[in-house]
């Protein structure tokens, strides 16, 4: 093992996020007062030094690193690509907790880095014992990201994140020893060589059940998705966007890994992850219909969102993977537009947006494309997205017709959700109050991204020749 060319072909992103974050923690030290406002730029600078290392890496053919324990190809460079691009939004949407939160800012983008570097370390894993740390690591960080504004709901919402962390933690390293217990090995390879010729048994399919228990409270799933709207309301916008992005992404990354290795010897698993869809989305639906706190509804629209994507992990195939893949790409840009919104207009209530399309209509119609795109209306990614998403599970079999008539029906309920928002933002209202400007970089990247999900539906077809090329590739 040559540590230096490991590091090199391998590991070059996270080498500078490591470097990142420990001049985020120097500066925190000695200029925090003095130099808070570079704290964003040299945030972003670190962040798009990082994603352009990413060419520099061996995606193909594959590389293993540090013994086998790491893994560099198309499929986790593609993952950490979209990892970096969501997280440079975030820090992006991140300027009023630098402008209140002064004296912090180089210490929360220390500590956002040091979830980004979680991130990518789940993407790259290739054994548990990898996996386990980079979800700790996420974990921890993201509970004092959440505190950071140290006030006593942002409190209460830490203590929750952290008990339900270390229920999901419990439970996914518990899956980890039955599955030790089986195969002896904690290598992804040497476990799908140990598999090969397996008859199956119960202690196997339980410890599966528990390893992707544990990773749905990463992408917020049942039975842990409960935890996604408390959160949210409780916490920061900027965090509630990186909340509903980059841990969803990493997990659905190390998720897709296990259940490729895993499904063709304990199909249960995959009855159980489509189990587990359904109720997310029946969650998610009724959630958005009844709620009126506008992050609350950002928690419940994740909800439905990462429904439909594990809908196609029921039973993976490349050609479903490929599906989860384009579904990622556009849910990244209309979530990050919608988050935008909430950002820019800063009210908490979607009551608080009677009235906003006679005062601000370009905003307004920013915001309608998004909601379309996320309900699936044409021209926009979400339709195309939730199309290839039913086509992959149709191929599977008449079985899985079922579950489809099931998710369009609840998808037909979640349109009123999202409507609710739209038929809001109608409403007149006497006399209405003009608005004072929001951040210019929240404006930006509504307008930005919002544009983005009705593009991706126009030059779909090279990103979907790239997701499967990525998925036949695996």
């Amino acid at each position: 093992m040559d540590f230096l060319a490991d590091i090199r072909w391998a590991f070059l992103p996270e080498l500078i996020i490591i470097t990142f974050i420990f001049i985020s923690a120097f500066l925190s030290l000695f200029f925090n007062k003095k130099l808070y406002k570079t704290s964003q730029w040299i945030a972003i600078s670190g962040i798009l030094t990082s994603f352009a290392s990413i060419g520099f890496v061996q995606a193909e053919p594959t590389y293993f690193a540090f013994n086998g324990s790491v893994v560099c190809n198309v499929y986790t460079v593609f993952f950490k690509s979209l990892i970096l691009i969501a997280s440079f939004f975030v820090i992006l949407l991140s300027k009023e907790i630098v402008k209140k939160k002064r004296e912090k800012a180089f210490e929360y983008f220390a500590l956002l880095y040091g979830a980004i570097l979680g991130s990518l370390l789940m993407v790259g894993a290739n054994d548990f014992l990898v996996a386990y740390f980079a979800f700790a690591l996420l974990g921890i960080t993201s509970t004092l990201l959440i505190g950071v504004p140290q006030k006593y709901n942002t409190k209460i919402a830490s203590t929750k994140f952290l008990l339900t962390e270390i229920f999901a933690s419990s439970i996914f390293l518990l899956g980890v020893s039955y599955l030790y217990i089986v195969v002896g090995q904690m290598n992804f390879d040497s476990i799908f060589s140990a598999l090969s010729g397996y008859q199956g048994g119960l202690l196997l399919a339980l410890a599966l059940i528990f390893i992707v228990t544990g990773i749905m409270f990463k992408i917020c799933a049942t039975p842990f998705a409960n935890y996604a709207p408390d959160i949210y309301k409780d916490t920061t916008a900027p965090v509630g966007t990186f909340l509903s992005l980059i841990p969803i992404i990493a997990g659905f990354s190390l998720l897709s890994r296990i259940l490729l290795l895993t499904s063709d010897f304990v199909p249960l698993v995959g009855v159980v992850v489509l189990i587990y869809a359904l109720i997310t989305m029946s969650v998610g639906v009724y959630g958005a219909i009844t709620q009126n706190n506008i992050k609350s509804f950002m928690g419940y629209s994740t909800m439905i969102q990462v429904s439909f994507m594990l809908l196609v992990l029921g039973v993976i195939k490349p050609y479903t993977l490929s599906a989860l893949l384009y579904y990622l790409v556009s849910y990244i840009f209309m979530n990050i537009a919608l988050w935008a919104a909430v950002i820019n207009y800063n009210k908490n209530n979607i009551s608080d947006y009677t009235g906003l399309a006679y005062k601000r209509p370009f905003y307004t119609l920013a915001v309608i494309f998004t909601l379309l795109s996320m309900i699936g209306f044409p021209p926009t990614s979400g339709f195309l997205a939730k199309l290839f998403v039913m086509s992959a599970v149709t191929r599977l079999g008449i079985i899985y017709l079922v579950f489809i008539l099931i998710m369009l029906l609840l998808t037909v309920v979640a349109f009123f959700a999202y409507l609710k928002l739209i038929n809001t933002m109608f409403k007149k209202i006497p006399n209405p109050i003009i608005e004072q400007e929001r951040p210019v970089f929240s404006k930006i990247t509504l307008y930005f991204c919002s544009g983005i999900t009705i593009l991706l539906c126009f030059y779909s077809s090279k990103i979907i020749e790239l997701c499967e090329l990525i998925s036949y590739s695996l």
